[in-house]
């Protein structure tokens, strides 16, 4: 049986969770063979999508889900290791791999009152879920 992404009224008090909540997130376990309507190909054997469904106050954050994310499609599951990992740009990034290679580009600078962070320009997509 297919379930397509669920609503937060859906579940029970979630229409009184929803109005009053900050932030929302919704896993969905994709089933295994049914056709993802953008790229038209089965989704795979343990894939899961993140999806943003409230982001409160106004500014911190995108209704969005793992796949606006410019090279993102969504997490698995490695049943062997037992972990979730991202496919990125085709390689799988296992706990922190992706985001710690990119923070290693930032430079730090510290003085002896107020130490500085200096960061270097990394291009984000505009429709990057977080920006």
């Amino acid at each position: 049986m297919y379930y397509p992404v669920g609503h937060p009224s859906w579940i029970m008090g979630g229409q009184s969770w929803f109005r009053s909540s900050f932030q929302i997130l919704h896993y969905w376990r994709a089933p295994k063979g049914v056709i993802n309507p953008t790229t038209t190909l089965p989704y795979p054997d343990n894939y899961t999508k993140l999806f943003i469904q409230k982001s409160k106050p106004f500014g911190v954050g995108k209704l969005s889900d793992t796949t606006a994310t410019k090279g993102m499609d969504g997490l698995y599951f490695d049943p062997e290791k037992y972990v979730m990992y991202e496919k990125i740009d085709g390689k799988n990034y296992y706990r922190n791999e992706y985001y710690n290679k990119v923070l290693s580009k930032v430079k730090t600078t510290s003085g002896k009152q107020n130490p500085t962070v200096q960061f270097e320009k990394i291009e984000l997509p505009e429709d990057a879920p977080f920006g």
